[in-house]
């Protein structure tokens, strides 16, 4: 028994939602990992700076041991930041959340345009499809592990709604 060409449009449909979450929790958890990593880079950078201008000043002055402790800190601020670092970790979940919110837009396209235009044949929309799948699975293996408080945080602000889009969220209240 074949399938009506309505079917095949549903669980055309059903599949592009389904990658189409997938990206909302990826692009919105690797957003916040980015800004987590954001605070953790000014955390360890910021003081070793401005600690580091109080070393200077004391190194020319009599108190020498006051400078010694502070050039400790500073090696253990840096030494920190050299192993972390932050700020590539922040580039490359920014890069990753980007690359999975375009995604999350092309599904969209696909599902409210692209499945509604007519002259389109099954395979092509199928083909297209498979397409969007492969994208996925090429992003959730070339980005960074999602941490875990990431996710839970995208899951909250999900749930909350903050990754509605206005018109969207008309569409529900009304049908």
């Amino acid at each position: 028994m074949t399938e009506s060409p309505i079917d095949v449009l549903e669980n055309l449909r059903a599949e592009a939602a389904r990658i189409e979450e997938d990206c909302t929790y990826n692009s919105q958890g690797h957003f916040i990992a980015t800004r987590r990593w954001e605070v953790i880079e000014y955390l360890l950078d910021l003081p070793a700076v401005l600690l580091s201008a109080f070393a200077a000043f004391f190194a020319f002055t009599n108190y020498a041991v006051t400078a010694g402790v502070l050039s400790i800190i500073i090696l253990l601020l840096t030494t920190a930041s050299l192993f972390l670092k932050p700020a590539e970790r922040s580039l490359r979940h920014k890069g990753a959340g980007e690359k999975f919110a375009a995604l999350r837009q092309a599904c969209r396209i696909y599902a409210d345009v692209e499945l509604l235009t007519t002259g389109r044949s099954r395979q092509s929309l199928a083909d297209r499809l498979i397409a969007l799948a492969d994208r996925k699975n090429e992003l959730n293996t070339d980005s960074p592990r999602l941490p875990d408080f990431a996710y839970l945080e995208a899951k909250r602000h999900i749930t909350e709604g903050r990754t509605v889009h206005d018109v969207d969220q008309r569409k529900m209240t009304r049908g």
